[in-house]
């Protein structure tokens, strides 16, 4: 049988065949900490509402910074304050929101963090709570977009060194105010008013209705008794 001897093409090719092998077990790695919106997915014609800012498990996070997109005709900016995410720590955390035409520009920094001294809050949870005033009438949608803004939007440690994040979008849809109020079904009733139903009385045994055969059995026995008395006047004649 005639061996195979080993050409330096086929020692590359064999390379890259395990290479590849190799890189298809090794985990792809996620875009980041995850950010996101919760907002209610329908508002009511001149409602006001809330758009809580959300973020995944992070660590030593200090500085936050993004811009929110919306549609200026359907929902209005109107404040910004702390979520539950700095916890014990947020009197030392500082919220600002600068209103653009399109979008609010929001920053959070916790002051305490230090590149020498460490620092910075760790978890997950509500980084920012945002007020809107709804503007817009029924049926109207504004979409509620950060990943457009990727560029600008940030997190940092303490050590102001950048933590991957991934930005999400949302939106909300207008509603009537009005609300159908079904109307109430009437019973009909003779003339507008129920009927008044009889209770049917129970003869009176003592009198009433049965007074004539109390009657009759006394013009009986008067009867009877006097032919008895007729019959003994008839034997005592004798």
């Amino acid at each position: 049988m005639k061996k195979l001897k080993p050409t330096l093409t086929g020692l590359i090719l064999a390379t890259f065949l395990v290479l590849a092998l190799e890189l298809s077990t090794v985990p792809v790695l996620a875009d980041g900490v995850a950010v996101s919106i919760d907002a209610p997915d329908e508002v009511t014609e001149g409602s006001t509402f809330t758009v809580d800012i959300e973020i995944g498990d992070v660590t030593n996070l200090c500085l936050v910074q993004f811009d929110l997109g919306y549609d200026n005709t359907v929902i209005g900016y109107k404040a910004a304050s702390l979520g539950d995410f700095w916890g014990s720590v947020a009197e030392d955390v500082e919220v600002e929101a600068v209103e653009y035409t399109d979008r609010v520009r929001v920053t959070v920094d916790y002051t305490e963090c230090n590149p020498y001294t460490g620092g910075g809050v760790t978890g997950s949870g509500t980084l920012v709570e945002l007020e809107f005033d709804v503007l817009g009438t029924e049926c109207q949608t504004s979409e509620l977009d950060m990943s457009s803004y990727s560029d600008f939007n940030q997190l940092w440690d303490y050590r102001i060194v950048k933590i991957p994040a991934a930005w999400a979008d949302g939106s909300v849809h207008v509603t009537s105010t009005a609300t159908e109020t079904p109307a109430s079904t009437a019973t009909p009733t003779p003339n507008g008013t129920p009927l008044a139903t009889d209770t049917p009385t129970p003869p009176d045994l003592t009198g009433g209705l049965l007074w004539w055969h109390y009657l009759l059995i006394g013009l009986g026995a008067l009867v009877v008794l006097l032919f008895i008395v007729m019959l003994f006047t008839r034997r005592t004649n004798r």
